[in-house]
């Protein structure tokens, strides 16, 4: 699996991106599909692995209007695609802290 073509905050042309890429954002790997109907700017964002529905979290895409990246599910809008990604990260994947106490409680 391919990582961001783009270095943080300095997305290139997203057009030219590969289908499925992996993407770190805050030491979470996070998983981008371009749905095989499209060829937009249009990423699927799974946790990593097999992308069962619940490692769902959420869609993508480049807007043409104003450049900006958009989150569908919220209707946010963002400067850059690994923003756009750590937006979803923060509201769906817990901190690194949050799983250290959810696995001390065991």
């Amino acid at each position: 699996m391919l990582h961001h073509p783009a270095a943080p905050g300095h997305d290139s042309d997203p057009q030219s991106w590969h289908d499925l890429f992996n993407v770190i954002i805050d030491t979470d790997v996070i998983a981008c599909v371009r749905p095989i109907d499209t060829d937009r700017p249009t990423w699927v964002v799974y946790l990593p692995g097999r992308h069962p529905p619940g490692d769902y979290l959420g869609t993508v895409h480049a807007r043409n209007t104003d450049g900006r990246w958009h989150i569908q599910s919220t209707g946010e809008h963002h400067g850059c695609f690994t923003e756009a990604l750590r937006s979803l990260h923060r509201t769906r994947i817990p901190t690194a802290p949050a799983r250290q106490e959810d696995a001390a409680r065991g």
